[in-house]
């Protein structure tokens, strides 16, 4: 961890759960953590958490199926901190049942949370193999 200048990192879906887990794992090395979740409260609830275990947390609400928020989260932690070293695309449902029995709009929703927000993610920058984007 130690190849990161800055040490600044986004987290998607950290409300709870394994984002939550992560956050707090940075927060223990002192990282700068935005916690962005779709429900505000848990993200300001982690954000919290993460200043107790003696990181920087924010909290953001976002919603990543919609590329125009993942942007304004980026940029707003761009703003807040100069720079970015790591973005966790987090965020994640299941569709669960049979597969003829799972309704379509259920499959588009579970495409546009799995697949798409990582591809509008990718959008906000590329870290290299050696931590320079």
């Amino acid at each position: 961890m130690e190849r990161f200048r800055t040490k600044n990192i986004v987290i998607t879906s950290a409300g709870s759960g394994f984002g939550r887990g992560l956050a707090l794992f940075f927060a223990k090395l002192g990282w700068n953590v935005a916690a962005s979740d779709i429900d505000m409260n848990r993200a300001a609830e982690t954000a919290r958490l993460v200043n107790e275990a003696g990181g920087c947390g924010l909290a953001y609400r976002c919603d990543v199926t919609k590329p125009g928020e993942i942007r304004s989260l980026a940029d707003s932690v761009m703003e807040k901190w100069g720079s970015l070293d790591i973005i966790v695309n987090n965020a994640g449902v299941p569709v669960i049942g049979f597969m003829e029995k799972v309704r379509v709009e259920d499959w588009k929703f579970e495409i546009e949370i799995m697949l798409m927000s990582v591809i509008y993610g990718q959008n906000s920058g590329h870290i290299g193999n050696d931590g320079t984007r």
